[in-house]
């Protein structure tokens, strides 16, 4: 205890005035902790919330949670996000390539220019809290969800990707989506192409590989 007091500069002197006695531990089972799966929102006018960020409060009431949708909505457009942050340290600053960003700017760009800008979204909410990174709406009405990643190796991206394109086609009980694609500007590797073809076969998952060039800026025509 003395030390995690030490490692935010608390004073560890007074601490150790406090009398045993005067200590309270307090324990909860985890069985009768409810995290939720997903945070939920409630409102900063809510009346069970009295104080900001990082103050201990009595606990009054609970707040009233803002219901989420639970509902796939496909929403056309695009918000570009910024390409560039600033970082700073001590006396010198650099700017820090977004690099994800950037490739989701593109790939939209490119997809309105072939598919129209009606049937292309970004961040398209799954009604679950979480966000599909490019939506393409096909001709017959199926979604095309990309999600784009940017590890230094393909096996990684495919790693990262994959639980989050099956979650978001698929949870709870749903079929959202008639192809996944995974982005990453790596080149793809012959187990890579094994691997996913793999899975298509023994679990039907249509779930497929696309590269980002990022010389050119835009998806290569290959799908594998």
């Amino acid at each position: 205890m003395e030390e995690q007091l030490a490692s935010v500069s608390a004073k560890v002197k007074d601490f150790r005035q406090i009398k045993p006695e005067d200590f309270a531990v307090i324990r909860f089972r985890p069985k009768d902790l409810k995290l939720l799966d997903t945070p939920m929102e409630f409102s900063r006018d809510d009346s069970s919330v009295k104080a900001s960020y990082y103050i201990l409060l009595n606990h009054k009431k609970t707040p009233r949670l803002l219901e989420i949708d639970k509902e796939f909505k496909f929403v056309a457009g695009h918000k570009k996000k910024k390409a560039l942050t600033k970082s700073t340290y001590e006396e010198h600053s650099s700017d820090i390539d977004l690099v994800q960003n950037k490739i989701q700017t593109a790939i939209y760009q490119q997809l309105s220019r072939k598919f129209g800008k009606a049937n292309v979204g970004t961040e398209i909410s799954t009604g679950y809290g979480s966000q599909i990174d490019v939506v393409l709406r096909g001709d017959d009405g199926g979604y095309t969800f990309y999600e784009i990643k940017t590890s230094y190796s393909v096996r990684l991206c495919i790693r990262d990707a994959l639980a989050q394109l099956i979650e978001y086609a698929y949870f709870p009980r749903e079929n959202k989506a008639k192809k996944l694609i995974i982005v990453s500007p790596n080149l793809v590797t012959p187990e890579a192409q094994s691997y996913l073809k793999w899975l298509r076969e023994r679990f039907s998952i249509p779930v497929y590989y696309q590269r980002y060039d990022p010389e050119v800026q835009a998806l290569e025509d290959t799908v594998y």
